[in-house]
């Protein structure tokens, strides 16, 4: 018998569950908070234009596992359905040259499961948390943000996860 999260649905089941608790590296819970708060207002004001992307967002990567170097990225992902993921693929394919560079990154985020800000409609929204991150907060992640909309059980959907912070202040 093979232990658990061995296989790939298991280690997806088992990852998503065990999701890790406080702010990730290198930020407090507050600064968490106001980062949570922006990123889910403005993707609601850009639903209209960019379509919803959901709720389901979180912190992964270095900073969501805790073994960040201090300039590390802030890596931030916005999980869609397999489904979600296909339609946001098909309205951007139908838009761009067969064969061109554009054509070529499409297919990429296919095979990987993840669109990057840029290819999802978004980069505006990423370079605003960016600012806030880096000018307002001054938390010195010198790599920057990377917002993603992640593939629901794609190759890029590894915990651990944080996710981002409902409401409040």
């Amino acid at each position: 018998m093979k232990p658990v999260a061995e296989t790939r649905e298991a280690r997806y089941n088992y990852d998503r569950i065990l999701t890790k608790q406080g702010p990730p590296q290198g930020m407090t819970e507050e600064q968490f908070q106001e980062i949570s708060n922006r990123l889910r207002d403005r993707l609601k004001q850009e639903a209209g234009r960019t379509g919803d992307f959901g709720d389901d967002i979180f912190v992964h990567g270095s900073r969501g596992r805790g073994t960040a170097a201090s300039d590390a990225d802030l890596d931030i992902g916005i999980r869609v359905s397999a489904e979600r993921f296909d339609q946001l693929i098909q309205d951007r394919l139908a838009r761009v040259r067969p064969g061109g560079d554009k054509w070529e990154t499409l297919q990429e985020a296919v095979r990987q499961g993840r669109l990057h800000s840029g290819e999802a409609g978004i980069s505006g929204i990423r370079k605003e948390i960016q600012r806030l991150v880096n000018e307002e907060m001054n938390l010195g992640f010198a790599k920057g943000v990377q917002v993603s909309v992640i593939r629901e059980a794609g190759p890029f959907d590894q915990g651990p996860f944080i996710p981002l912070r409902k409401g409040g202040n």
